[in-house]
């Protein structure tokens, strides 16, 4: 079993590819990996609340920050993609992804390249 003490885990996703389980810590401000098999935990750290992830086939995630949308590389380096509404105070779209009826998955998808 993994204790991670997260504040408020949420948006588990997983990669066949890496053989591991992603998932975000909102306001712990951190995107972890779990390997089961390895038992290997690894943490990106976020500069804001993150309320999802998704995975961008270029590398890296694309991330639903409180300040906006953005592709995250595996090494917590940014890259904006669009800025959030004036509006949004903080990312309560926790289940996001590629595929939230939020999110649309054709726009999400052009502006991350993929």
């Amino acid at each position: 079993a993994l204790d991670v003490r997260a504040q408020l885990g949420e948006c588990p996703i997983w990669s066949d590819e890496q053989q591991a389980l992603f998932f975000v810590d909102i306001t712990g401000r951190t995107i972890h990996r779990y390997r089961p098999e390895t038992g290997e935990h690894a943490t990106i750290a976020a500069p804001e609340e993150i309320g999802c992830i998704g995975f961008s086939k270029s590398g890296g995630f694309v991330a639903g920050l409180r300040s906006g949308l953005w592709r995250l590389d595996a090494e917590g380096r940014l890259g904006l993609l669009a800025r959030a509404a004036p509006d949004v105070r903080k990312p309560d779209e926790a289940d996001g992804g590629v595929e939230h009826p939020l999110l649309p998955a054709a726009d999400l998808r052009r502006l991350a390249g993929d």
